[in-house]
């Protein structure tokens, strides 16, 4: 027999929420990202704080779960948020929560010990961003071929040996140890590494070949072996595959959040990371915006689609550099993780510009 109770269709566009259901979508986000629970009108009444009645605030959950914006779980009397209902919160009612002075210490002593490499830097920071949101955390570099040329030094090691040393905008390094077929002395080497800082500085890896070879033979004609040497490790450097490398931290961090007590889920997730090229492209674009939130499905490969990603570019002397992300299920404390997301950006982009 069909039923017969009816069923009141409400279908509000985002302009139309008005500001009793703004307010009761901003508290039902936030207490069930701080609980973990479906939130209940009672408990909504007494935290929004409007003088409405427990019957009110079920009338307006229920305009809000028939619109999209809330769901009800099995077994419960209370709703959370849906994919869309987190959508709207980003978008028009979070509000960032200020970094407190020391943790933005805890950022800079992290990030300040000159005597790392790149690499451990990277990897510091996807381990420290980790323990300041406790999400998993995937740190991105340029790809080579995209990287500007902004240093380049030839270092001896010995009469016949030397270390190519080529130090990119966006704060990578990249070195080789070549053979010289003739000694040459740190007097001349240092002048081959003004020479080629002067005429290859500001050009893109991609872009280092024969095109360059003319002004550099004119002003490096008595070193012209070593000079064709650099040249192909460059031209070679930039046409490496089209992939930034990842740092991985807090991988710990998914088992501890109750939607990824099945490990299965989170195997998925650390899949994705490792194996997906679609999101290995989704984290090494460029470009705009500077933070991108990718919430459920709008995630670029299926496994995440159950998890939010948070990413924050960074720039180093003008140039994109990279992107750090964090993922962790829908029920994230969006609010923190995004200025958190900004600081750790700031300081490794100000690391680079130092090096």
């Amino acid at each position: 027999m069909a039923n017969s109770r009816s069923v009141r269709v409400v279908n509000f566009s985002p302009a139309e929420l008005d500001e009793r259901k703004r307010l009761i979508l901003r508290a039902i986000v936030e207490e069930h990202v701080a609980t973990g629970q479906p939130v209940g009108s009672r408990l909504l009444a007494r935290v929004v704080a409007l003088g409405l009645s427990p019957a009110t605030v079920r009338n307006e959950m229920a305009d809000l779960e028939e619109s999209g914006y809330l769901e009800s779980p099995h077994h419960s009397a209370g709703r959370i948020p849906s994919q869309l209902g987190y959508r709207f919160y980003v978008d028009h009612l979070m509000q960032p929560a200020q970094v407190p002075f020391d943790l933005l210490e805890v950022i800079r002593e992290s990030l300040e010990l000159k005597t790392r490499t790149v690499e451990a830097v990277m990897q510091q920071t996807a381990h420290l961003l980790g323990r300041l949101t406790n999400y998993m955390t995937v740190v991105a570099g340029p790809t080579a071929g995209a990287s500007v040329l902004r240093r380049i030094d030839i270092l001896p090691v010995d009469d016949r040996r030397a270390v190519l040393v080529a130090v990119t905008g966006g704060g990578a390094v990249h070195d080789w140890a070549i053979d010289l077929s003739t000694p040459l002395s740190d007097e001349e080497l240092r002048y081959i590494s003004e020479v080629l800082t002067r005429l290859l500085g500001g050009r893109a890896l991609a872009d280092v070949g024969r095109t360059v070879l003319q002004g550099l033979e004119d002003a490096l004609a008595p070193y012209r072996d070593l000079l064709h040497v650099v040249l192909e490790l460059l031209h070679d450097q930039g046409q490496a595959p089209g992939e930034p490398h990842l740092y991985q931290g807090g991988v710990a961090n998914l088992l501890a959040h109750q939607e990824f007590h099945d490990p299965r889920l989170a195997m998925d997730v650390l899949w994705a990371v490792e194996q997906s090229p679609e999101l290995r492209q989704e984290l090494g674009q460029a470009g705009e915006p500077l933070v991108r939130i990718r919430i459920g499905t709008e995630n670029v490969v299926d496994a995440l689609s159950h998890c939010s990603m948070i990413s924050v570019s960074y720039t180093v002397n003008g140039e994109w550099a990279g992107r750090l992300a964090i993922i962790g299920p829908t029920r994230m404390d969006y609010a923190h993780a995004v200025p958190v997301l900004q600081a750790v950006a700031e300081h490794l982009a100000g690391w680079f510009g130092r090096i």
